[in-house]
């Protein structure tokens, strides 16, 4: 890690000390006066210069002052310096910086949702993926945190995150899911009477949950639905006719159903439970379509009316 020094930008948006500026370090001034005038100058919760060999390297800074026992980072290598480890060693002086004026505090970083190499670089320095967060300027972005005392021991980790209860759905919302679930249920039980065939499947009511509480997640969206519960039950009969009725061929049918599944991004956790399902009702291969692909269809067909006939957003996100 190389070893560099942090000047600090002045509340007027100025090197503290007199140093080389490259002609990329002018906006960054010009950025960090301005997130002074909306979050405030309160040293040392400021932005930084990093200065290596009498150069200027970098600049990074804490955003805003701490808040709820939080702070969050941020750093930046300027143009022609990079894959040196100028944003390891400019991230690690801000951790140091946050923990000798605050002890205990939590320090989070936010990233692209993608993995690259500001996630390798978090990751060194002991920081682990927190989740999905909402940046207002960047959009959606995975945020990552240092545990107090570094590496979140597993106790810590039971402790959770402290993070607030998700919202309360509307009435509405509640009440529309309740409607929604009971036409799919019912649309399925209905033409198992009326066609003497099985489209009811135990694992059908959690699919509505999803579908119709939550139809924008990728969960409950209709490719999951269908792909989910068709390559559950097949893995399930595959690995019961394979091996029969066994507690160790059930257990990798249930694995294998859920990889399946992650690798064909076509996830549906309630279909998860398919292959139990297969191992306690033991029938035979024509459970892949009936209950399993038709029932899906129909659950999906309801679906497709219903939400778009009663929200404004479109269902499907993507097909």
């Amino acid at each position: 890690m190389p070893d560099i020094r942090l000047v600090p930008i002045t509340r007027f948006g100025e090197p503290g000390e007199a140093i080389a500026l490259p002609p990329a370090a002018a906006e960054v001034l010009s950025a960090t006066a301005g997130m002074y005038r909306s979050s405030g100058f309160d040293p040392p919760w400021i932005g930084y210069l990093a200065v290596c060999d009498g150069n200027t390297v970098g600049t990074c800074a804490f955003k805003g002052s701490p808040r709820d026992g939080r702070i969050e980072i941020a750093y930046f290598t300027l143009p022609g310096y990079e894959g040196r480890g100028i944003a390891t060693a400019m991230a690690a002086r801000l951790v140091s910086l946050a923990r000798a004026e605050r002890q205990g505090i939590v320090v989070t970083a936010q990233t692209l949702p993608v993995r690259n190499a500001s996630n390798k670089i978090l990751e060194n320095l002991g920081f682990y993926l927190a989740g999905p967060a909402t940046d207002a300027e960047a959009g959606e972005v995975w945020e990552w945190r240092l545990a107090k005392g570094g590496r979140m021991s597993f106790l810590d980790k039971l402790k959770g995150d402290g993070a607030p209860l998700p919202p309360r759905p509307t009435f509405r919302s509640a009440a529309l899911a309740w409607v929604g679930g009971f036409l799919a249920i019912a649309s399925v039980a209905l033409l198992t009477d009326h066609l003497a065939v099985a489209l009811v499947l135990g694992s059908f009511g959690a699919s509505c949950v999803l579908v119709f509480g939550f139809p924008d997640v990728p969960f409950a969206q209709p490719r999951n639905v269908v792909a989910g519960h068709f390559l559950s039950s097949l893995v399930g009969l595959a690995f019961f006719s394979a091996f029969g009725p066994h507690w160790w061929s059930m257990a990798p049918a249930v694995g294998t159903a859920i990889a399946a599944m992650m690798l064909t991004r076509t996830a549906h956790p309630p279909a998860g439970s398919n292959p139990v399902i297969v191992y306690l009702a033991q029938p035979d291969w024509n459970f892949l379509l009936f209950p399993t692909l038709a029932g899906a269809l129909v659950i999906v067909a309801v679906a497709l009316v219903y939400n778009n006939a009663t929200r404004d957003a479109a269902y499907p996100r993507y097909w």
